[in-house]
């Protein structure tokens, strides 16, 4: 089990991230407490990984292990690359369904909110990579 916990949290991020496009989407067929009820779930797995992220900088810290070195800077720029590749082929994929939305501001948000998701992904997948496995 803990060595497909990558793959089950990838694919739940992936599902909430699905689930939010079609609640976009077709928000005249959600009902109010529906939409509260998923906008409360998306923002608590945000807030989650937040404090998690905070939680592992306070332990190095008080490790003096530093925040910053070579390698996560590499997997930064890594993520970067990757992660714009992946958003270009996603603002493509939104503009073939443009016909869809509402207005432009549902797009536009939709786009930047799925880039900044895209590069979170890569961000953690590089950082749980193996550094030895690189390239």
């Amino acid at each position: 089990m803990k060595k497909f916990i990558k793959e089950i949290i990838l694919a739940v991020i992936l599902i909430v991230t699905v689930a939010a496009l079609f609640i976009l989407i077709s928000e005249e067929q959600m009902t109010r407490t529906i939409k509260i009820i998923i906008s409360t779930s998306l923002i608590s797995i945000v807030l989650v990984f937040y404090l998690l992220n905070e939680i592992r900088k306070r332990r190095e810290r008080k490790l003096n292990i530093p925040i910053e070195d070579e390698m996560s800077r590499r997997q930064k720029i890594m993520a970067g690359n990757k992660a714009f590749h992946s958003s270009l082929i996603l603002w493509l994929v939104i503009f073939a369904i443009n016909s869809e939305f509402d207005n432009n501001e549902t797009m536009l948000g939709i786009g930047i909110l799925g880039s900044a998701l895209i590069y979170g992904i890569y961000l953690w997948l590089f950082k749980l990579k193996d550094p030895q496995n690189e390239e």
